[in-house]
């Protein structure tokens, strides 16, 4: 019985493993879609957000997201984690790799959460410089 146990922790800890290195690439794919769409966005080929797309004539309309395939719930997401790796690399590959450390099941959900609340964490601490100067500048 022990044997068949370990080897089911075994086998669940490979499978931990293959889950975050899709997660892994999954991020780095809506990573990229943010860059891509903002740039779509910047040369005119797809609607800003708050555009209005019923005033082109109809050989000059630029597509919404909705019209393109994509929500603006995904884009955003998107443009989230994008944003929490370029303000700390690597942040999206320790989350889902903590995760499996701790034996949890990697989930989008959990590296999202995981991923901005460490985002959050480092704009709220301040820089070395600043707390230099807060006890520099503390009153007597």
């Amino acid at each position: 019985m022990a044997k068949a146990k370990k080897a089911h922790d075994t086998l669940i800890s490979e499978v931990h493993r293959a889950q975050a290195h899709a997660l892994s690439i999954r991020a780095r794919a809506e990573m990229r879609l943010a860059e891509e769409y903002d740039a779509a966005q910047a040369r005119g080929e797809v609607a800003r957000q708050g555009q209005r797309t019923d005033l082109f004539p109809l050989g000059n309309k630029v597509p919404t997201p909705q019209e393109v395939g994509l929500a603006p719930k995904d884009i955003h997401e998107a443009r989230q984690i994008r944003d929490a790796e370029a303000a700390d690399p690597g942040v999206v590959d320790r989350a889902v790799n903590d995760m499996v450390d701790r034996g949890e099941e990697p989930t989008r959900a959990a590296m999202r959460r995981s991923v901005l609340a460490a985002v959050e964490d480092a704009k709220r601490k301040p820089s070395r410089r600043k707390r230099k100067r807060a006890v520099a500048l503390k009153p007597f």
